[in-house]
């Protein structure tokens, strides 16, 4: 397995809650087994909706025990507001295994956001529906207009990090969008939603880290302006030629299709 290559699995259809010993998640499981099994050094954790592992020649297989963060929503989970959930991937996720390719030339991630499509943009704790993004030169900047309600506003920091991917599912930015405002969602107390190299994607074919440089405007009443520079990216390696993205039409015609409800 080659270092600039990303493998993903997909974590749809799970719904049992584990530590990292296998068993149940109770309210005795702290923060700190938490961190530990996303410190492994075969696994790297992005969370959301997403899950990655990353094999070392003549290393280990990927672990059967993988970790991803969902929102927090007690309606959905049973789960103390004081630690994020973990998921135990079934052995029958690893036959959706894809492959993904690392792209770190800001040219290249440039090329990838080009269209202004329809993205989910995530924190330590929370997803949420971008209002809208776009490119701001070739050299990987970009500009972010998001809506005050969302709850993973309340961690931006100039120098913080956060992942944003496009989503060609309707469905599921309709979850996220009726999920992530402020008064809907519980979050975890004492958590820093923002820590170095500490960031946060959505499961598609197209995701990138984005440092955040600077906030431009927040006068307006109902969002709010930020720029920020793509750090680094992977796109799915079937959907890049090695210079421009190449994905399926209904990816990027996403922003026509659901500015209705976004």
């Amino acid at each position: 397995m080659d270092d600039s290559q990303l493998y993903v699995l997909d974590p749809s259809g799970c719904t049992s809650i584990y530590n990292e010993q296998g068993q149940p998640w109770t309210e005795n499981d702290g923060r700190n087994s938490y961190r530990r099994l996303l410190s492994t050094n075969d696994l790297e954790y992005y969370g959301g909706a997403i899950v990655t592992a990353r094999k070392s020649t003549g290393g280990p297989a990927p672990r059967k025990q993988l970790a991803v963060e969902v929102q927090n929503d007690k309606s959905q989970s049973p789960l103390p507001s004081s630690s994020p959930p973990l998921l135990l991937l079934p052995t029958s996720s690893f036959s959706t295994l894809t492959s993904y390719t690392h792209l770190t030339s800001p040219p290249q991630l440039s090329r990838l956001f080009y269209t202004s499509p329809c993205c989910v943009l995530t924190s330590s704790t929370s997803c949420m529906v971008i209002t809208w993004s776009t490119c701001s030169n070739n050299k990987g900047g970009i500009i972010l207009c998001l809506n005050k309600k969302r709850e993973t506003l309340k961690g931006f920091e100039v120098g913080g990090y956060v992942g944003l991917s496009v989503c060609s599912d309707i469905e599921v930015m309709k979850h996220i969008g009726g999920k992530s405002g402020m008064k809907k969602i519980e979050t975890c107390e004492n958590y820093k939603t923002f820590t170095t190299g500490n960031f946060t994607t959505y499961l598609s074919s197209v995701m990138v880290k984005i440092k955040l440089v600077k906030l431009l405007d927040d006068e307006d009443d109902e969002t709010v302006t930020w720029k920020g520079e793509m750090v680094e990216g992977w796109v799915r390696s079937d959907l890049w030629n090695d210079k421009i993205y190449t994905g399926e039409g209904k990816v990027f015609r996403g922003s026509q299709t659901w500015s209705t409800f976004i």
